[in-house]
């Protein structure tokens, strides 16, 4: 940047600075740029701002005066502050002195107009100056621009008339003033801090995350409870309202820095009225706590796993409003600080809980879910203490096991923790209100129990869910507890730590999918198997990709020890089959399994090694949650630590594949596809060129991405000879049964559609079989013969094959039928295949009863098969790392 730049950029910041004020942590950010680029001209700058009483508030300047050049030096008030500014040239700066002298000014100046249009008891800009409210207004109306939260803080010092009445205005002002400093050092980083009036201050903040704010202001508040106040020697509680909106919502309704701060000083309000010395927060809405007040035994089986995540990191919890998450992470950290026996943790959590704003309500986990709220003027609601009691349930159980996980207290080995409902009835009805309890049970004795708070509870009374054991971190010397194990990130090779379950689920098809994905935080893994190719195109499922998938994940984690599949068995049935072979049948297909999933013997050994739990359950209902809780709360996981972690995702990325670009004779456009022989010389080019495509990835809701060519056309010149691809050779009797459901029998996917009537008199293949054998007889090139493949209602769910074409055509004095074949979507490394035997297949027969029909009418001109076209509207790859390697060693093979 030249000279004339940087006084640009001075002038921008001054423009910006005569709007309204900005934090001191953006200044000082803002103002180091502009004196780096001063020093980079050879112009060394320092300003030292100080408070009319001389005391220093900041220095700004970068490097050192430059050596031998005279300090130029000067000092200059203005209102609230005083500057002191010095600058020197080096003896390479080609600035004149005067310019030098110039830049100086401007840049202290800058500094000086920062702070002196400010309080001169506090330093900060105060509400109750003329214009300040509006550009107050003006600065935040600029900050949200950039952020996705801002929150409001209104705070105020409890009791402050006694400590004027106690030690004297004088003190009283030196208590305003350290109260002021502690607002501006917790918040300025974040935001804009002013005072409102008298010992009244707030701050208006902006972040990506709202826990921030709730943490920010908490640590504040334990300031001034714990940390004593050089005026009156000893500490000052203060009372805090906290309001958090969301800031896209508020541009338009920036009206007042009175109708901004309205919510937080409500807020405020209401914690001095409750106490003093806490935190609250614009108070929920009653409409909401009215709604899903209901909670049956699966809301508790989600609150035992929900605590049983991520003990050991707070960046990772998983409750779902910023008040949840914030207020979980906050009482980890108290409990893991405090290491206090058992017996006082529960009036421990009480008291945190009336600090924190926290009040149970008689809400279900659903709750969480509702949608922002807008007030009926149109002002956005804030962030409101939303506190459903199985969620409540779930922090104070992981702020337990946290606690225990750090430091191997407060819980032991033994202990074991549960969730109970307490009522007289032996029934409890909906909507009968009920008591919900944490204990904690040590040698079959109750050892603690906290009360969480009231419940409309549907099932049977004293219903209790078990959470488990504590277990502690992999170097910890306690025995008898439930271990867990680190795992190597897939990317920076970080140590991180999966959510502590031993389950992996398999669910089967969308709609387990769905349900998984609702407790996928919950669990230690999660492969989906999408069933459609089995549904939708009558295909076997891919159990290669799955199993593959499946050992990776498996051996990746060692703390995972049972796999739970979810669905229906029909759509992964080959899959299942092999999760459940016994030790004899795995090793008689260990040979084949290490071709077909590309892992090695020996750690094909090492995950059977593993003896994994296997059980299915159907989708919906409350098995899915009992499996995974049943196994979450066990107290007999084992020790993982005795378990390898074996990651093959990062094997297989230091694998080189060398393999030779499609040639000229053979690759067409990607849009065109391919012209082969036959099936099987097809099959590994068209990986290799959809896999080396560059063609974006695509994501599908499921998470799943792939690769797709939108339209791809393979053009098999030699069709009915080697039909099927090496990788498929031992699948004869899965590709003959794919054949026979599908295509031949009457009933069959497609072979219903095609034997049955259509719109023509003739079912549908009659009807071709008679066309062909027409055009044939008449010699007509021209003719197209189209057979639909009718999707009849089902036009939301569409049949993989759309329309087969049968072209008769001429060629060098013989006739041919030639077919086409178009299908809708084809996944490629097992869609791709079968549907095109299936496709060869059908077309053969085909061709068959035209020619029986030809010679039984005595045509003598010979009649050949021709080419085959195959043509898949979508052609498409899953990118999963087991789809990716099989893929890549079938290419691999091909070019050996």
């Amino acid at each position: 940047m030249d000279y004339k730049a940087l006084q640009g950029s001075i002038s921008t910041l001054n423009e910006r600075l005569l709007r309204g004020p900005i934090s001191d942590a953006a200044f000082a950010k803002t103002l180091k740029a502009l004196l780096d680029t001063a020093f980079e001209l050879g112009v060394w700058i320092s300003a030292t701002v100080s408070d009319p009483m001389g005391d220093e508030l900041c220095t700004y300047e970068t490097g050192k005066s430059i050596e031998g050049s005279p300090v130029d030096s000067r000092h200059i008030d203005e209102g609230a502050a005083r500057l002191h500014l010095r600058h020197s040239r080096a003896s390479s700066c080609r600035l004149d002195a005067r310019s030098v002298d110039d830049l100086a000014r401007s840049l202290g100046e800058l500094a000086l107009r920062h702070w002196a249009a400010r309080d001169q008891g506090t330093l900060l800009p105060r509400l109750q100056d003329p214009g300040m409210p509006e550009r107050v207004l003006q600065s935040v109306q600029e900050m949200v621009n950039d952020a996705r939260f801002l929150a409001v803080v209104h705070a105020d010092l409890d009791k402050f008339k006694t400590v004027n009445d106690s030690v004297g205005e004088e003190a009283g002002d030196a208590v305003i003033r350290a109260f002021a400093d502690r607002l501006r050092n917790a918040f300025s980083d974040l935001g804009l801090v002013v005072r409102k009036g008298g010992e009244e201050f707030s701050a208006f903040l902006i972040g990506d995350d709202p826990v921030i704010f709730f943490e920010r202001t908490e640590s504040f508040r334990l300031r001034m409870q714990n940390e004593p106040l050089p005026a009156i020697d000893r500490p000052n509680t203060c009372s805090i309202g906290l309001a958090v909106y969301v800031a896209a919502d508020l541009p338009a309704n920036l009206v007042s820095t009175d109708r901004l701060l309205a919510r937080a000083r409500q807020a405020e309000r209401r914690a001095k009225e409750e106490g003093r010395n806490r935190i609250r927060l614009p108070k929920a809405d009653e409409a909401i706590e009215a709604a899903d007040s209901v909670i049956t035994l699966n809301d508790l089986r989600r609150s035992a796993l929900a605590c049983r995540v991520s003990l050991d990191s707070d960046e990772a919890v998983v409750f779902q409003t910023p008040f949840a998450r914030a207020v979980a992470r906050l009482l980890a950290q108290k409990l893991s600080n405090s290491r206090l026996d058992l017996t006082s943790i529960g009036s421990l959590i009480d008291e945190y809980a009336a600090t924190l704003d926290v009040s149970p309500v008689q809400l279900s986990w659903a709750a969480l879910e509702l949608s922002a709220k807008v007030s009926h003027d149109g002002w956005p609601e804030p962030l409101t203490p939303l506190m459903p009691t199985p969620v409540w349930a779930a922090i104070v159980a992981r702020a337990l096991l946290s606690a225990t996980f750090r430091h191997g207290s407060p819980l032991t080995p033994q202990d074991v923790l549960e969730l109970r409902v307490s009522s007289a009835e032996s029934t409890i009805k909906c909507g009968a209100s009920s008591e919900l309890w944490l204990d904690v049970r040590r040698l079959d004795s109750e050892a603690l129990s906290i009360r969480l708070g009231p419940v409309t509870f549907e099932g049977p009374a004293g219903s209790v869910i078990k959470i488990g054991r504590p277990w502690y971190p992999a170097d910890a010397p306690i025995t008898g507890g439930i271990r867990r194990a680190r795992v190597e990130g897939e990317e920076d090779l970080m140590v991180s730590h999966e959510p502590l379950s031993p389950c992996l689920l398999m669910p089967i098809g969308d709609t387990a999918i769905r349900e998984a994905k609702t407790i996928a935080s919950f669990v230690a893994g999660l492969v989906e198997v999408d069933d459609r190719p089995v549904r939708g195109g009558g295909l076997p499922d891919f159990w290669q990709s799955n199993l593959g998938r499946i050992v990776r994940e498996c051996l990746r984690n060692p703390n995972i020890t049972r796999i739970v599949a979810i669905g229906e068995e029909d759509g992964a049935s080959q899959t299942i089959s092999m999760l459940k072979l016994n030790q004899e049948g795995w090793n008689e297909r260990l040979p084949d399994l290490q071709r077909r999933l590309s892992i090695g013997a020996d750690h094909l050994g090492a995950f059977r090694k593993r003896g994994f739990a296997f059980e299915i359950v159907p989708s919906g209902g409350s098995d899915l949650l009992e499996a995974v809780v049943g196994s979450t709360a066990s107290e007999h996981l084992g020790d993982p630590r005795t378990v390898p972690t074996i990651n093959l995702d990062l094997e297989m990325a230091r694998r080189r594949l060398a393999v030779p670009p499609a040639t000229a004779s053979n690759q067409l456009s990607i849009n065109d596809g391919l012209r082969c022989k036959t099936l099987a010389d097809a099959y590994p080019q068209a990986i290799q060129l959809l896999r080396s495509s560059n063609e974006p990835p695509q994501k599908e809701p499921t998470r799943r991405t792939f690769q797709e060519f939108p339209c791809f056309k393979l053009v098999l010149t030699q069709p009915f000879q080697d039909e099927v691809p090496d990788y498929w050779f031992k699948e004869q009797s899965s590709i003959e049964e794919y054949v026979s459901r599908n295509f031949t029998s009457p009933e069959g996917l497609f072979g219903k559609r095609l034997v049955h009537s259509g719109s023509q008199t003739q079912a549908t293949r009659a009807f071709g079989v008679s066309a062909a054998v027409s055009a044939v007889k008449e010699k007509r090139p021209t003719r197209r013969i189209m057979l639909p493949v009718a999707t009849g209602d089902e036009l939301d769910q569409p049949l993989g094959l759309s329309m087969i074409q049968v072209l008769p055509r001429e060629r060098e004095g013989k006739w041919y039928l030639d077919f086409q074949w178009i299908w809708r979507t084809v996944e490629v490394l097992v869609g791709f295949p079968f549907s095109a035997i299936g496709s060869i297949r059908w077309s053969e027969q085909f061709f068959r009863s035209v020619k029986e029909q030809l010679d039984a009418d005595g045509y003598v001109d010979r009649l050949e098969l021709g080419q085959l076209t195959y043509v898949a509207l979508s052609f498409h790859m899953f990118l999963d790392i087991g789809d990716r390697e099989i893929a890549r060693a079938i290419v691999q093979d091909a070019t050996r």
